[in-house]
C-alpha cells in the first residue's frame, strides 16, 4: 500500500487536470494554486529524501502538464510550459535543499568530532572520557591506565615549549600505537594521560607496554631526549564499579608509582598491602 502523501498527490494532480478539461478558468486557477502549494509543501518538507520529493512533484504535476497540452489552443500551451518549468525548479529546490542539508550535518558532525578532540596531540579531551568511560564500563571489564610523564618538565624547560609540545605529541602517537580499536586515548591536561583499555585481562602487560615505549628515546629536531614514565593501572570491577572510583584508583597508584621513581603500580596491589595493613580480609576490602 502507498504511503498516504503517494495516495493523495496523484488525486490532486487529476483533480487539477480535471479542472482544466471543464474549461472554467476560476477552477483551474485553484486546482492548479493548491497543486503548486501541494508542491512548495513537498520541497520543504521531503529535502531528506529526494526520490519521495520527486515522485510526488511528477504525481502531482504530471496529470495537468499532459492536459493542457493535449488542448489545441496556445493558451494551454503555455500553461502547461509552466508547469514543466514550476517542476523543474522544484526539482532544482529539492536538490540545492537535500545538499544543504547533508552539508549542515557534515559540519554538525565534524564541530561534534573537533570538539571531542585534544588540539595539540590528536587524543581525546578530558570531556570524552566523562561521557564514554561509564558506557565502556557499563560494557563489561575495562583497565583504567592513568599516566604522568616523568622529567617532562626538565625538558620543557631545558628545550623550550616547541619541543614540549612535540614530545606530547609523541607521546600521544605512542599510546595510540599501543591501544587497540576500542581503547581510548585521554589527555587530560599538561603532561598526564589517560588510556582506558576494553581487553582488561592483560592489563599489567599493557601497562609493561606503556613503560617501555614511553620511556624510549625522543628524536627531536636531532636532539634525543629520554623521559620516563609513571604508570597507575585500575581495573573494573575489581578495583571500582563506577568511572569515579576508577579513576581515584588509578590516581591513587600513580601516586605511589611517582613516589617509587616510575614504573607502574597496580590499585590490586595496594588494596591488598592496604587491607594487610588494617587487618581486613582481601574479600572485606572489595566489598568496601
Amino acid at each position: 500500500m502507498l504511503p498516504a502523501p503517494l495516495q493523495r498527490h496523484p488525486v490532486l494532480g487529476v483533480f487539477a487536470a480535471r479542472s482544466i478539461v471543464l474549461g472554467d478558468a476560476l477552477c483551474s486557477v485553484m486546482a492548479i494554486g493548491i497543486g503548486f502549494g501541494f508542491g512548495a509543501g513537498v520541497v520543504a518538507r521531503l529535502a531528506l529524501r529526494p526520490v519521495a520529493a520527486l515522485l510526488d512533484l511528477v504525481a502531482i504535476a504530471a496529470p495537468a502538464a499532459i492536459v493542457t497540452f493535449m488542448q489545441p489552443d496556445l493558451r494551454h500551451v503555455g500553461l502547461g510550459l509552466l508547469i514543466l518549468m514550476y517542476v523543474a525548479a522544484s526539482f532544482e529546490m529539492v536538490r540545492l535543499s537535500f545538499n544543504a542539508s547533508i552539508n549542515q550535518i557534515t559540519l554538525k558532525r565534524q564541530f561534534e568530532q573537533l570538539s571531542r578532540l585534544d588540539p595539540m596531540t590528536g587524543a581525546s579531551n578530558r570531556s570524552v572520557l566523562a561521557t564514554d568511560l561509564p558506557q565502556m564500563l557499563a560494557a563489561g571489564m575495562i583497565a583504567v591506565h592513568t599516566l604522568d610523564l616523568d622529567r617532562f618538565k626538565e625538558a620543557n624547560d631545558r628545550f623550550g615549549h616547541p619541543v614540549g609540545d612535540a614530545l606530547l605529541k609523541q607521546v600521544a602517537g605512542r599510546l595510540k600505537a599501543l591501544a587497540a580499536q576500542d581503547d581510548l586515548v585521554v589527555r587530560m591536561g599538561g603532561d598526564e594521560f589517560v588510556l582506558v583499555q576494553r581487553a582488561a585481562a592483560d592489563a599489567e602487560a599493557m601497562a609493561q607496554r606503556i613503560v617501555q615505549s614511553i620511556s624510549a628515546p625522543y628524536d627531536i629536531d636531532g636532539q634525543m631526549i629520554e623521559l620516563g614514565v609513571s604508570v597507575g593501572v585500575a581495573v573494573a570491577p575489581d578495583d571500582g564499579r563506577t568511572a569515579e572510583a576508577l579513576l581515584s584508583r588509578s590516581d591513587k597508584a600513580l601516586y605511589r608509582a611517582k613516589q617509587e621513581r616510575g614504573g607502574y603500580v597496580l590499585a590490586r596491589d595496594l588494596r591488598m598491602a592496604d587491607a594487610t595493613a588494617s587487618g581486613q580480609t582481601l574479600a572485606e576490602e572489595l566489598a568496601a
